[in-house]
C-alpha cells in the first residue's frame, strides 16, 4: 500500500511523549526488517530512559501515513566543543545493539528520505547520521545508494536455524563436541532435581529477574565485576527493559534447576520467529555438568520441535558458538553526510574517507579478523574458563 501524501513527521525527545507511539512502535519493530526487539520501543525507550551519558540528549523521528506509523528513527546526539557540531547516531552500547531504523515494507526509500531530511533539518549542525549496527538483512542497504554514505565497519552476529531436521543437525557437530555433551549429561543426571522450565506467557514478568541475576554472576562476569548484579544502574535497566518485554508479550525466561537451585539461565526474547538469546549465565560449582550447554541444548530441542520458531538467534560473536556450526550474520556500521553542508564534509566526509583506505584493504581486514579470533582464543584458554557452556 503506497503512500497517499506527504508523510507526516513527528520528533520526540521526551520519555513520556514516547507512551502513545509505543503499540505502533512495537508492532512496526515486529514486521519491518530486520524484525529484532533490540529496535522496538521496548527496548530503545529503556535505553533512552537508563543509558545517556552527560554529554548526550536524543530524539525519535516518526513518520507517519495518515495515521499509520511507518518510520521510525531513533538518534542519540552527541555534543562536543562547546555545542558547535553534534554527532547524530542511533543507540548502541553493551545492553543495545543492531537498532535499525524501521521502514515499513514496500515504502523503504520514502520513508527513510523522509527520516533523514527530518533529522538534518532538526540539526543542522551534524557532522553525520550513523547507523551503528545495521544488519545485512534490512533495506537500508539498498536505500543508503542514494545517499553520501560511507560503511566504517562490519562485525559478524550468529544465529542457528532450527526450522530443519534436528537429527541431521546433531549429527553435523563434531564426534569430540557432542562426546563432551554426552559426558556432561550424564553427570547432570546424577543431581538431584534437575528440572528445565522455559518460562513463557501471561505469567512471565521483571519478577524472574531476581532469580536470574545470582546465577549470571555466579561466575567470571561476577569477578570481572561486568553482572548486572554488581551495579544499581543495570539492575534499573534490567528490570525496566524486561518489564517492557514482558507488557508485549515477548519475555522468556530460561532455567535449569538442580540441587534446589538456579544453575543455569538464559534472559531470552519471543520475537517473530525467532528466540534471542540476550544473556545467559551459570554457576560455576557445576561446571563439570556443563550446565550452559545443557540448557542450550534444551532450547534447540524445543525450538526444532516448534514449527513456530525459525532460528535462535544470538546477534553476537563469540568462540563457543563454533561448537554448534551456527551461521553468520553481517552488521554494518554506515554514516551518512550532507553535501550541502560544511561541517559534515569538512569534519565528516573528507577525514573517515581518507581513514577508510586502510580499512578497505583484504590484507588490513584479514589481519584484523585473525587477531581478533586469536584474542579469543587466548581468552578461552584462561583458567577461569574452565566450561564448555555459554556465556556472555
Amino acid at each position: 500500500m503506497g503512500s497517499a501524501g506527504p508523510l507526516q513527521i513527528a520528533i520526540i525527545d521526551r520519555i513520556d511523549e514516547l507512551a502513545r507511539h509505543a503499540d505502533a512502535w512495537n508492532a512496526l519493530a515486529y514486521e519491518a526488517p530486520p524484525r529484532l526487539p533490540t529496535s522496538s520501543h521496548a527496548w530503545v525507550s529503556t535505553y533512552l530512559e537508563h543509558s545517556l551519558k552527560a554529554h548526550q540528549t536524543w530524539c525519535c523521528i516518526f513518520a507517519y501515513d495518515c495515521d499509520r506509523l511507518v518510520g521510525v528513527l531513533p538518534l542519540i546526539v552527541s555534543r562536543r566543543m562547546k555545542a558547535a557540531v553534534a554527532w547524530l547516531h542511533t543507540p548502541m552500547d553493551g545492553h543495545i545493539i543492531a537498532v535499525s531504523p524501521l521502514l515499513y515494507p514496500g515504502e523503504e526509500p520514502d520513508i527513510l528520505r523522509a527520516l533523514l531530511n527530518a533529522a538534518w533539518t532538526s540539526y543542522p549542525n551534524a557532522v553525520w547520521i550513523e547507523m551503528r549496527d545495521v544488519a545485512a538483512n534490512t533495506s537500508l542497504l539498498a536505500c543508503a545508494q542514494e545517499y553520501w554514505h560511507l560503511q566504517i565497519s562490519s562485525r559478524s552476529g550468529r544465529y542457528l536455524r532450527v526450522d530443519g531436521d534436528q537429527d541431521h543437525y546433531q549429527a553435523s557437530l563434531s564426534r569430540n563436541f557432542r562426546s563432551n555433551q554426552r559426558k556432561a549429561a550424564n553427570k547432570l543426571r546424577r543431581l538431584t532435581g534437575v528440572e528445565v522450565a522455559f518460562m513463557t506467557g501471561p505469567d512471565v514478568s521483571s519478577a524472574q529477574l531476581a532469580e536470574f541475576i545470582p546465577v549470571e554472576a555466579a561466575g567470571w562476569k561476577g569477578r570481572d565485576g561486568t553482572a548486572i548484579q554488581k551495579a544499581s544502574e543495570l539492575i534499573a535497566f534490567y528490570t525496566t527493559l524486561t518489564t517492557r518485554l514482558a507488557g508485549a508479550g515477548w519475555l522468556e525466561w530460561h532455567f535449569l534447576r538442580a540441587e534446589g537451585r538456579v544453575i543455569a539461565a538464559n534472559l531470552a526474547i519471543r520475537f517473530n520467529r525467532s528466540v534471542i538469546v540476550w544473556k545467559l549465565g551459570y554457576d560455576e560449582d557445576y561446571r563439570q555438568c556443563s550446565p550452559g550447554g545443557m540448557l542450550f541444548q534444551s532450547l534447540l530441542d524445543r525450538a526444532f520441535a516448534d514449527p513456530d520458531i525459525d532460528e535462535v538467534n544470538l546477534l553476537t560473536d563469540a568462540l563457543w558458538y563454533d561448537n554448534w556450526n551456527m551461521e553468520e550474520r553481517t552488521y554494518h556500521r554506515i554514516r551518512f553526510y550532507r553535501r550541502q553542508r560544511a561541517l559534515s564534509v569538512l569534519l565528516g566526509a573528507v577525514p573517515d574517507r581518507v581513514i577508510s583506505v586502510p580499512r578497505r584493504s583484504r590484507t588490513v581486514r584479514s589481519i584484523g579478523r585473525a587477531g581478533w579470533r586469536c584474542m579469543q582464543h587466548l581468552v578461552h584458554r584462561l583458567p577461569r574458563v574452565e566450561d564448555r557452556t555459554p556465556h556472555r
